[in-house]
């Protein structure tokens, strides 16, 4: 008994994979006999399904970042363009980022690159989809949004602690920045002082 579950259950997919596909043809209707690409599309048989699934249209490509940090030079993108499609990877996603020189983003070398890269992508049968900015987050525009004003930087709350013991009286030092590279320290915006076995967080 046990042995027969289990066969019914291993033949379980196929058989509604099969139901799926004998249900699906009434709701598109018949396709005109001449048209057999549409048919199979509509109504594909189980090897037709197999063989998708054992060699997958280019459509179904992979889309990798591809990531742009390095000097904007049309040849290497070319010739990148070439080496992905002969792995069988026929789509990419350029991701301008930190390496490339951020100056050119959106400047004419990077429209060059951009230019032959589209080129080759259409000679080789890929498609080439389009990343909205240089690096992360979106909206700086690879930094033009928030050159030459400072008033746009984005800002972030922190805390620290400072351990006391009183009676006595203290001054609060300007507290370093967790990300020296990235970020800086622009003000206190307040201050408390409570028991040591309060419930307040804690580092750890």
């Amino acid at each position: 008994m046990n042995s027969e579950r289990s066969r019914v259950n291993r033949s379980g997919p196929a058989a509604l994979v099969v139901a799926a596909i004998i249900l699906s043809a009434p709701v598109y209707g018949q396709a005109p006999a001449q048209d057999a690409p549409l048919r199979r599309f509509l109504s594909p048989s189980v090897e037709e399904i197999v063989k998708l699934w054992r060699e997958p249209p280019q459509v179904c490509s992979q889309v990798p970042f591809w990531f742009w940090n390095g000097p904007l030079d049309g040849e290497t993108m070319r010739q990148q363009v070439r080496m992905m499609a002969d792995k069988g990877v026929h789509a990419a996603l350029p991701h301008p980022r930190f390496g490339m020189d951020r100056r050119l983003y959106l400047e004419e070398p990077f429209w060059k690159a951009m230019d032959a890269t589209l080129d080759e992508a259409q000679k080789v049968g890929s498609s080439i989809w389009l990343y909205d900015e240089y690096n992360w987050p979106s909206g700086g525009a690879g930094g033009r949004v928030t050159d030459g004003h400072p008033e746009f930087y984005p800002r972030g709350l922190d805390y620290a602690f400072i351990k006391c013991e009183g009676p006595r009286s203290f001054t609060v030092s300007k507290p370093q920045a967790s990300e020296k590279v990235m970020e800086r320290f622009e003000k206190i915006v307040t201050a408390f002082i409570a028991p040591g076995g309060a419930s307040v967080p804690r580092e750890y």
